[in-house]
């Protein structure tokens, strides 16, 4: 400590500040990733937000894809199909891919299986066993429309799994229309094209949109160390059956 002391005039405070980054960036422990199999330092995230040690260097799946497959590993559950993938993540596609038969990809551009509007979805009512959605709302001008609109093609026993960027502290939603430029947008909700940051009234849109039954996967404790996972992020599970 003493020696510190007598070295650091001498250091110019670019450096200094160099240093300090450096040293707070380094990683911490090694990790598991349970998609690929890779065991050992992860990757920052360099958004904005600049997430630490959450993005796995063999495959590049992110807290969210490895807190998903830890679920789907642990439920033993069979996703009921036809599952449809919206805004589909590849780590997750190249999984789901082989191991189901009805699985189909979608976005609002020509780059998957389907071109589809989650706000106004060309599709039969009660035609889809199961809706995986991550991190898409955020970007969805009427976000409330496209949940309805899950709602309304998933068959009785469907179910919609879906995880947005939440802060729970905040008992409201935050979005503004009036808050359109790059900039301020990530500024204020974390990612140039993202339009709010949700708050505990997630769980209000999901009852609203008539999904009945929601249940909550966490990232907790000594699994969220090992995987890599954002502390506290979630994954709603959501059915129109109340419990």
């Amino acid at each position: 400590m003493k020696m510190k002391k007598l070295i650091k005039p001498f250091i110019p405070k670019p450096i200094r500040r160099f240093i300090t980054y450096f040293l707070a960036l380094s990683p911490v422990v090694k990790r598991s990733c349970n998609i690929c199999g890779f065991k050992g330092y992860f990757e920052h995230f360099a958004g904005p937000p600049l997430l630490s040690e959450v993005v796995c260097p063999k495959c590049g799946s992110h807290s969210r894809h490895r807190l998903f497959w830890d679920w789907y590993e642990e439920a033993k559950m069979p996703l009921i199909e036809p599952v449809y993938h919206f805004a589909p993540e590849g780590v997750l596609e190249n999984k789901f891919r082989g191991n189901l038969q009805k699985y189909v990809t979608s976005n609002i551009t020509p780059t998957a299986d389907c071109v589809l509007d989650i706000q106004n979805i060309d599709l039969p009512d009660s035609s889809i066993g199961t809706i995986i959605c991550n991190h898409v709302l955020e970007h969805v001008p009427n976000d409330r429309q496209a949940l309805k609109e899950f709602r309304r093609v998933l068959k009785p026993e469907g179910r919609l799994i879906v995880s947005v960027p939440l802060i729970e502290g905040w008992a409201l939603t935050y979005e503004d229309e009036g808050i359109t430029s790059e900039r301020e947008r990530t500024a204020h909700f974390g990612q140039c094209d993202h339009l709010r940051v949700y708050g505990h009234d997630f769980r209000s849109r999901l009852t609203e949109a008539g999904f009945g039954k929601v249940e909550e996967i966490t990232a907790y404790g000594a699994k969220a160390v090992e995987l890599g996972l954002l502390r506290g992020e979630k994954i709603f599970l959501c059915s129109g059956t109340a419990v």
